[in-house]
């Protein structure tokens, strides 16, 4: 699962930017990380756009939560199985409890191609995805987190910075993306915003 629930997925992807805990029991969730899913063929094969189901702009990182977007768009279901067991050992999200100093230890150990697809590809994510009016209800959060976000790459990864003319440039081929994923959505605003409230 991505965060902790559909609240923190938005808070993930617009408020702290890191995924990190699991529910101790079944239910509905957002939506599930790429490590271990298991999709209904029928629902994975409705995600397409431009024939791909996975975006292949995305390339690596955060493709799981542009899946997990669009299949809430789309109208399924994801639900969190805690009987099915499987290891993926990630030490780059297993917490963040020692705040912003292990927020940075963490950050270095991760190669700096990911660190430059995550900072794009979750903005890239986002505006696929995301109703207008949702994003208008929490510009607060996003210019909040983006003008931190911002400044810390300033002052710590400046080379994660040299992504914004690329993820500018492919800017309008995201947006008709957008368009085609806002056309085939089945699922109101409203509905969607029930996760992140």
């Amino acid at each position: 699962m991505l965060y902790n629930a559909a609240l923190e997925q938005r808070i993930w992807a617009y408020r702290l930017g890191r995924p990190v805990n699991y529910y101790d029991q079944q239910k509905e969730i957002f939506g599930v990380e790429g490590a271990v899913p298991v999709f209904k063929k029928e629902a994975f094969e409705s995600l397409r756009i431009n024939n791909e189901i996975f975006d292949h702009d995305f390339f690596w990182y955060a493709e799981d939560f542009d899946i997990a977007w669009r299949m809430n768009m789309f109208g399924w279901k994801q639900i969190f199985v805690p009987d099915a067991i499987a290891w993926h050992d990630r030490k780059t999200t297993k917490s963040l409890s020692g705040g912003f100093s292990e927020f940075c230890n963490i950050r270095r150990q991760i190669p700096i191609a990911k660190r430059r697809l995550e900072f794009r590809n979750i903005r890239w994510a986002i505006i696929k995805n995301d109703y207008a009016i949702n994003i208008l209800k929490d510009m607060v959060y996003i210019v909040r987190r983006e003008l931190l976000m911002l400044a810390y790459l300033f002052l710590f990864e400046p080379k994660v910075l040299i992504e914004i003319p690329m993820m500018l440039g492919k800017l309008p081929k995201i947006l008709k993306k957008r368009k085609q994923v806002m056309r085939l959505a089945k699922t109101s605003p409203e509905r969607i915003r029930t996760w992140f409230n």
